[in-house]
């Protein structure tokens, strides 16, 4: 890659690495993004139109763009946090971060299907030309 591209390889590695830093967690609190989610979002949408044009695998970008959904003004919820042996506990402990975890899931959810539509039409032009 060019030079052209070294800020948006520094804000992906970054961000992959709080990423691997915090896998298992079903919410993060957003603060621990070590920049803004809009600049995230221009960096891998850039990262992508690159991958497309060089036709490289984009996968791991598509996913960690959908991942920023994980982020929100909440507290950390690790899969271990809402693990319990006890049925009752770990009904308790879901309940209350269910609606946290539902938005979560829901952002998720809108960033994977944005995505994949900005995908489409990228490669949709790239090989009408």
């Amino acid at each position: 890659m060019t030079d052209e591209f070294k800020n948006e390889i520094k804000i992906i590695n970054a961000y992959a690495a709080i990423l691997e830093k915090y896998s298992g967690y079903m919410v993060i609190n957003e603060t621990r993004l070590p920049h803004k989610k809009d600049n995230i979002k221009k960096a891998l949408k850039l990262m992508i139109a690159q991958s497309i044009l060089a036709n490289q695998s984009l996968e791991s970008l598509i996913t960690g763009y959908m991942q920023l959904g994980q982020f929100q003004k909440y507290q950390d919820v690790s899969n271990e946090d809402l693990l319990d042996p006890d049925p009752k506990k770990y009904l308790e402990k879901s309940a209350k971060h269910k609606k946290m975890i539902d938005k979560s899931n829901k952002d998720s959810n809108t960033l994977y299907e944005e995505i994949n539509l900005l995908v489409k039409v990228m490669k949709d032009k790239v090989k009408s030309k």
